[in-house]
């Protein structure tokens, strides 16, 4: 039995738009975007549950991220936990909870795939303007009929009405001007739509993210390019003369399709919206090219940057021109023009760059007195297309440009489901790894995974241990190598010139200090773990701390300092406490002033000035910190040791 717990207090329009449709059995609610239509859907099914007129429930959404961020906000306003699912879950063990589940959330597309196994009692259809033709969504509704309907969205096109009216029910508008509705409306309204990669463009996706990585040769570009544009800009890059077509091209080209797989999701953006002018943001001209045409009965105009055969002039008047309902802009052609003002905003590249994400969002925040206006964003779900969208959106809500819960009617933390630091932080929960590992298990390059991680941990969501065992392993073993170099090369020069000066022990030692010098810093040996849980770290590796009576030097380097003096290491000695710090001391003192230090990019741990591990990030707790203490103070007592062996066990075979 499912059992309602509010944390909240219904709007008056809320309830009135539920009671509403309870009477009505099933209808269609239409409010404003950011006033909250789910409630209405908590509220609906809150009391046909409770008056036993229901068992089960469903509730369709049309992207998987929302289904993640519907199910979080039931259990988040109602305590009420719903049962998401979808096609990655197999078959038999959907089918299973199709006959146990009480309230499911699901895509329309799982829902008609399974529709022998669904039997529900009542539907809430969100975003049901999709409701029509040979959507997925009709054709549930079509085959399921239940008889309690519920239909949420925040427009329905009128040419869409009399469809909708028949699969789900009679539609009530509350506009944005109503008088209780007004003052929770922003602005503007924020959107997502999903464009995915058809399967031969996964298969490309798989093909280039398996290609080698050299120096001055990123391929992780190519991955870039086919989420974020599609398969064509892929094509148009390896056709070019460039260093990427000269090393991959002959291999890539044949399995390249020539497709844009976000040109349906923006061709439904603008027939949905019915907008009186719409911009559309591209990153290249032939996607330009491609967006224009397919809307050609809008009248685009179509911007291209400064090239000599584009009048930019001419353009920006017909752009302006009453009849001109699109404008399409490159990433070029957007700086510094006066685009006109536009009730409709799509972005199909997405930026990481908050100045160039909040550029883009100008006209959509300035109020104009015309209304309500929507930005929307295409993205490529669980891709680094998607990752740039929050990691702009993130930086915009910390600069407090945007109020995502406001703009976008949702909890920003929705979106992490659907990102690589997500899948980085489910993996590493409980099971601290290496980044290669992770990169290997989430199928992803490692340059990708190795973004995702550096910024999750200057936001101090990760941090990190260096493997000491491995840097010893290694340090020891090209030691031994340069050594048997040396001795093999000296002994042939000792037999023909009659010279003693062989001394192999002298020149392991300098080979070992060498390389304990270069390894220490590598990045490969990092083993990243969840800020929360130093303890399974601890658990799980270990031999990477030591708890002698190390006594190590703390420096500390801060953003501002490295910013005014440049690149490269400019680390000054803790003040205000004792600059040694051992594992036997009593840390909380240091880690306590240390986070009062503002700015601080990272600290370092060395007892000489070839001998030092850094760790960029600011440890928040005396527990981060000592573990970090004590894992250098590991690294200084091997190499102690293996210095010993040097000095005094000769030359390994």
């Amino acid at each position: 039995m499912v059992t309602w717990n509010f944390s909240f207090a219904p709007r008056t329009y809320q309830t009135k738009a539920a009671d509403w449709a309870l009477k009505k059995r099933q209808g269609v609610c239409c409010l404003p975007t950011g006033t909250g239509k789910t409630l209405v859907a908590v509220l609906w099914l809150k009391f046909l549950f409770e008056s036993e007129e229901v068992n089960k429930a469903l509730i369709l959404e049309p992207t998987r991220l929302l289904v993640n961020q519907t199910t979080e906000y039931f259990l988040q306003k109602a305590s009420v936990e719903c049962i998401p699912i979808d096609g990655r879950i197999p078959k038999d063990k959907r089918r299973e909870l199709w006959a146990s589940v009480e309230i499911a959330v699901a895509t329309p597309e799982t829902v008609f795939n399974d529709i022998e196994d669904v039997n529900m009692d009542a539907i809430v259809v969100d975003e049901c303007h999709h409701t029509v033709g040979q959507d997925a969504c009709a054709k549930v509704m079509a085959n399921l009929e239940p008889e309690w309907r519920l239909g949420l969205s925040a427009f329905v096109p009128e040419r869409r009405e009399q469809e909708i009216k028949h699969l789900i029910g009679p539609i009530r508008r509350w506009g944005w001007s109503d008088p209780e509705i007004a003052p929770f409306v922003p602005n503007w309204i924020g959107e997502i739509y999903e464009g995915h990669l058809d399967p031969n463009e996964q298969v490309l996706l798989g093909a280039i993210r398996r290609l080698p990585i050299e120096p001055g040769l990123n391929p992780g570009l190519l991955e870039r390019y086919l989420t974020r544009d599609g398969s064509t800009a892929v094509k148009e890059t390896l056709t070019k003369k460039n260093r990427l077509a000269e090393a991959f091209g002959e291999m890539l080209l044949p399995m390249v399709p020539d497709n844009m797989h976000k040109l349906e999701a923006v061709r439904e953006v603008v027939n949905t919206h019915e907008p009186h002018k719409a911009i559309v943001f591209v990153d290249r001209v032939v996607i330009a090219d491609r967006v224009s045409a397919l809307l050609s009965q809008m009248k685009p105009v179509v911007f291209k940057g400064k090239s000599g055969r584009f009048d930019q002039s001419t353009a920006l008047n017909q752009a302006h021109h009453k009849d001109t309902r699109l404008v399409v802009s490159t990433s070029a052609g957007e700086e510094g023009i006066d685009l006109p003002s536009a009730d409709l905003l799509v972005i199909w590249g997405n930026a990481a760059s908050d100045i160039r994400f909040i550029q883009r969002l100008g006209r959509m925040m300035r109020k104009t007195g015309e209304g309500l206006k929507f930005a929307t964003f295409v993205v490529t779900p669980e891709s680094s297309d998607f990752n740039s969208f929050v990691e702009g959106l993130s930086k915009a809500a910390e600069a407090g440009t945007i109020d995502v819960e406001k703009t976008f009617g949702w909890d920003p933390e929705v979106l992490w489901p659907k990102t690589t630091w997500w899948h980085v932080s489910e993996l590493l929960r409980e099971n601290p790894k290496p980044l290669k590992e992770m990169a290997d298990t989430l199928e992803v390059r490692e340059e990708l995974a190795e973004k995702v991680i550096a910024n999750t941990v200057r936001k101090g969501r990760l941090f990190y241990i260096y493997d000491v065992e491995g840097i010893v392993r290694e340090a020891e073993a090209e030691g031994d190598k340069w050594t048997k170099e040396y001795i093999e090369g000296l002994f042939e020069e000792t037999l023909s010139n009659n010279d003693s000066r062989l001394d192999s022990e002298w020149f392991r030692r300098a080979a070992w200090n060498m390389a304990t010098s270069m390894m220490g810093r590598m990045r490969q040996y990092r083993i990243y773990a969840l800020t929360d849980d130093v303890r399974s770290l601890k658990q799980q590796y270990p031999f990477q701390f030591s708890h002698q009576d190390c006594k190590m030097i703390l420096e500390e380097q801060h953003r501002q300092s490295q910013a005014k003096r440049g690149r490269g290491s400019h680390y000054t000695v803790l003040r205000g406490v004792g600059p040694l710090v051992s594992p036997a001391d009593d840390l909380w003192g240091t880690a306590v002033w240390l986070a009062k230090i503002p700015d601080v990019q990272s600290i370092a741990l060395r007892r000489r000035k070839s001998e030092r591990l850094i760790y960029y990030f600011q440890p928040q707790s005396e527990e981060i910190l000592r573990a970090v203490v004590e894992n250098a103070a590991r690294l200084f007592e091997l190499i102690d040791h293996h210095r010993y062996n040097a000095r005094f066990g000769g030359v390994h075979d």
